[in-house]
């Protein structure tokens, strides 16, 4: 199947953002005289090997080839992820998903003001 890269790879980063936690924070200076603040974010990476190499090369995650189960977010990765999941996956007004009749959300926690995780 033919399909658009750039699309998959937007829902990819999305999803990494559904995973992701803040792993530390380091004030100004932290890392160094003069260096900024900083956040580190992981997600998991349980996504193809393709679209991750993708992903890295285009500077959006750490290098994926390591042993840890998971990639770090880099700033533009980060704030990416956020605005694709927000994109891609915002519930409409209602809390209905963009688009669907307000039947179509899903159980009892498919209220706009459920948490998603502790961020």
């Amino acid at each position: 199947m033919d399909y658009d890269e750039n699309k998959v790879d937007e829902a990819a980063l999305a999803l990494l953002w559904l995973t992701a936690w803040r792993e530390a924070s380091y004030p100004e200076g932290a890392l160094g005289p003069g260096e900024p603040a900083v956040e580190v974010w992981r997600a998991w990476r349980g996504i193809d090997w393709a679209v991750l190499d993708r992903l890295h090369a285009g500077g959006l995650i750490g290098d994926p080839k390591t042993k840890a189960k998971s990639v770090w977010l880099t700033t533009t990765g980060r704030a990416q992820a956020e605005a694709a999941f927000g994109r891609l996956f915002a519930r409409g007004e209602g809390g209905a998903p963009a688009g669907a009749a307000p039947d179509d959300a899903v159980g009892d926690d498919a209220s706009p003001d459920a948490p998603r995780s502790t961020r």
